[in-house]
């Protein structure tokens, strides 16, 4: 059977709906997918300091009057950051699906091999034309029969300094309240005659706030009523109060949510900055890091000479707003100091510059500018931002730093009817390939311009297309910052605020030293210097293989039978960019043998900033989600040509270097269980959950187990 039956041939994800569905082929295109009912949704989120778990359950049931042996599907809409760690699914009476990561040219032999042999599995992995949302086949429902889904996924919570704090959200697309629309109506009120019995009490949130060394002021939800606990968490709710705890519920008689809902932790002001180190609860002398930079400390008063551009969307899509970012563009002007040199450009289907190049500020300028402002329309065509990012800074002044500002919808295209399925999917799959395109062109400009020297920020204007991934996407590949206006809401603050940051100087690369307990001069470099532990090929063939034979995972035999593989492994390799309104996390996954040396503390050098020692916290209870956070990361700049597979230490041909990234890649998904380039999640039947065990313990850097071995 091939696995390509696991992608629907219709995307909604202009709807953004989770739920389970079966598709239609006897109806056209924008009817064909008949979404089950949802009973109930229960979630359990867990926030560990800037750390965010999330287990999801929730409850469908397919109606009697609903066709007969349906093949039904499960889709869950994602955000940018967010990585699925766990899927498992009930069908009625069935025996239980539970997920496992694997290679992804294993996956499909793991598939064809359980279906042979009468199994119900699926691939959990992203849908081709969407960017932002992972689907999976639940397999075959009979009537009257229930499914329960619960999966998990893990985040990382940004501060906010309008609230003094961190803000999360749930979004209603996981539990639209107006989901009857895509449902039969004679679906409703049939839930009854449900086998198994099923609750549909309605929708539960319960959300533990756990914050090692910070003092939590408040916990409150704009959005809904909440009740909330202060100096404990739900599941110890006898323990002794302290202020760095807090829990928060939300009870609804329905399932679903009438709007986002919506939680504020407000802290204690706090310029201390923390490391803290998860032990891995399954695997053995495994630890990570997760390094919260204290940005307050980076920050400077005065602003150096630089280059500012102002990129702005006038393609049709922005013409509600158009007269809001006028205005907003005035002031933002009006704000510059008289050290910069700044231009505007104007994009949709083509791009113009109000000059060829730069101007220095003087009241002339300025005037001229605000004039020039005074004419934008939204008459600029459909949307190209990868023609015009790539335009102005083909034009910037080699000489100074380059901050680029751009204000979009977000809207790269006009989808157009859904009557016109064949156009949209042919559309749908050229922008997801422009909009990767666009960071990849982003990320390489930023890297290959002198130190530093380029940035990217990113205002986002919400209206009814906007892509709040296109826009966070953009700012994070240009290693700037991004801001979400809502619909409604003045942009002048917003505009601002993201002027200040591109203001600051730009933050030259730092280095963590990870400093041990052993003696006082006792550290270990993370940087291409860095002290590697030398591996056989042999040890380490094992790691990627399918369980029926070893075998490598080169195809090039010449690759060297030994190896140099990190004991600290940085993600992301290259620390971010250092804003007053942000809080960038660095994560370090730690080998077996540093653990025994003691880690005490991380020192932070940067040409630009000072020196500061960061103490090492170690966290009571073992866990995942550092690991889990840290993982994607690292694979994502092996992916990138990046990180230590590529440092000229390990002296690789440029033929060898992608055959040992990819090695590694797997080696990082398969041992912590997350999706990357080339895994990814499948659902099967438990035969036994001591082989399963094993199997993780198996993938445990086994590259290693000479150090292990001494624990």
């Amino acid at each position: 059977m091939s696995t390509t039956a696991f992608f629907p041939p219709f995307s909604v994800t202009e709807k953004k709906l989770c739920g389970c569905f079966s598709i239609d082929t006897g109806t056209p295109a924008r009817d064909r997918r008949r979404y089950l009912p949802l009973l109930a949704s229960e979630a359990h989120i867990t926030i560990l300091s800037r750390t965010c778990r999330t287990v999801l359950k929730q409850t469908f049931v397919k109606p009697l009057a609903a066709k007969k042996n349906t093949e039904f599907m499960y889709e869950f809409p994602l955000r940018d950051g967010v990585t699925v760690v766990g899927f498992n699914s009930r069908i009625g009476i069935k025996p239980a699906l539970y997920c496992t990561v694997k290679e992804k040219r294993n996956a499909p032999a793991t598939f064809d091999g359980t279906m042979v042999e009468g199994g119900n599995v699926g691939l959990l992995t992203q849908v081709p034309e969407s960017v932002d949302m992972f689907c999976t086949m639940i397999g075959s429902v009979e009537v009257g029969e229930g499914i329960v889904i619960d999966i998990t996924y893990i985040d990382e919570l940004k501060h906010d300094d309008d609230i003094e704090g961190m803000r999360f959200m749930i979004p209603t697309m996981i539990a639209r309240r107006n989901f009857h629309a895509f449902i039969n109506p004679f679906w409703t009120g049939e839930i009854d005659a449900i086998i198994p019995p099923l609750d549909h009490s309605g929708i539960r949130i319960n959300v533990d706030i756990i914050l090692p060394g910070e003092h939590i002021k408040g916990v409150e939800s704009p959005s809904h009523r909440i009740e909330v606990s202060k100096g404990t968490i739900s599941v110890d709710a006898q323990a002794a109060h302290v202020m760095e705890k807090a829990s928060a519920t939300l009870s609804l008689e329905t399932a679903s949510l009438d709007k986002d809902f919506v939680l504020i932790i407000q802290l204690k002001p706090s310029k201390i900055s923390k490391a803290l180190l998860e032990r891995h609860s399954t695997i053995s002398n495994q630890a990570a890091l997760m390094i919260t930079l204290p940005t307050p400390l980076f920050c400077f008063s005065s602003f150096s000479p630089s280059e500012i551009i102002l990129v702005v969307d006038r393609s049709a899509s922005m013409r509600h707003v158009m007269p809001m970012l006028n205005s907003a563009l005035k002031v933002l002007l009006k704000s510059l100091p008289t050290s910069v040199k700044f231009n505007i450009c104007s994009f949709g289907t083509e791009n113009t510059f109000l000059w060829t190049q730069s101007k220095s500020y003087t009241n002339s300028t300025v005037q001229e500018a605000i004039q020039h402002i005074s004419t934008f329309e939204a008459d600029y065509g459909e949307t190209e931002i990868f023609k015009a990012i790539q335009a102005t800074i083909d034009r910037r002044l080699t000489d100074l730093p380059l901050d680029v500002i751009l204000f979009t919808d977000g809207n790269i295209t006009d989808q157009g009817s859904l009557d016109e399925y064949v156009n949209y999917i042919d559309k749908a799959a050229k922008n997801i390939a422009s909009q990767k395109a666009l960071f990849t062109s982003i990320r390489e400009k930023v890297e290959n311009s002198r130190q530093g020297s380029i940035r990217v920020f990113s205002v986002g204007i919400s209206n009814h297309k906007f892509s709040r991934e296109l826009v966070e996407g953009i700012a994070k590949a240009g290693q700037g910052l991004s801001i979400s206006v809502p619909e409604g809401q003045r942009l002048e603050k917003s505009a601002t605020r993201i002027l200040r940051e591109a203001l600051r100087p730009h933050y030259e690369d730092g280095t963590l030293e990870v400093n041990y307990g052993q003696d006082d001069d006792d550290f270990e470099l993370i940087e291409a210097t860095e002290i590697f532990e030398e591996i056989s090929f042999s040890e380490t063939e094992e790691m990627t293989t399918s369980s029926s034979s070893p075998r490598s995972v080169f195809k090039d035999k010449s690759l060297l039978d030994t190896h140099l593989f990190p004991q600290l492994i940085q993600a992301p390799y290259k620390i971010p960019s250092l804003f007053s309104a942000a809080k960038p996390t660095v994560y370090i996954l730690m080998s077996p043998e540093t653990i025994h040396k003691n880690p005490t503390s991380i020192t932070l050098l940067s040409p630009s900033a000072p020196t500061l020692e960061i103490p090492i916290q170690i966290l009571p209870e073992l866990g995942t989600t550092i690991h889990q956070l840290a993982a994607p990361k690292a694979a994502l700049d092996i992916s990138a040509s990046h990180g230590w597979v590529f440092n000229s230490i390990n002296q690789l041909t440029s033929a060898q270097n992608p055959e040992l990234a990819k090695r590694e890649a797997i080696r990082l998904g398969e041992t912590f269980q997350t999706i990357n380039k080339y895994c990814l999640l499948i659902h099967h039947p438990l035969i036994n959950r001591q082989q399963r065990q094993g199997d993780l313990l198996h993938s445990n850097y086994r590259t290693r187990t000479n150090h292990a071995s001494t624990s």
